[in-house]
């Protein structure tokens, strides 16, 4: 799945895959950090900008069971896995 998110066919953009490492870290780290809400469940979006190949991003989207804080490690698993992936 990220060969093809990262590459054109011939090059692999390995700048791209740090870039978007480093974002999917920095959304680890405030999920692991924020006391405010547990979020069971969410999708993580991986964006990229065709036309430059520069632009990485990536939010979380689609989180519909989130609630007031005790403690879950949930979501923080599953992006735990995405980072351990890139």
């Amino acid at each position: 799945l990220f060969d093809a998110f990262f590459s054109d066919g011939t090059t692999v953009r390995v700048t791209e895959a740090w870039k978007c490492a480093e974002e999917v870290e920095r959304l680890r780290e405030w999920i692991a950090g924020q006391l405010k809400w547990e979020i069971y469940a969410g999708s993580v979006l991986l964006m990229r900008d065709a036309a430059s190949c520069t632009v990485v991003r990536v939010a979380l989207v689609d989180f519909s069971y989130a609630y007031p804080a005790n403690a879950c490690d949930n979501l923080l698993f599953g992006v735990q896995k995405l980072s351990a992936a890139l």
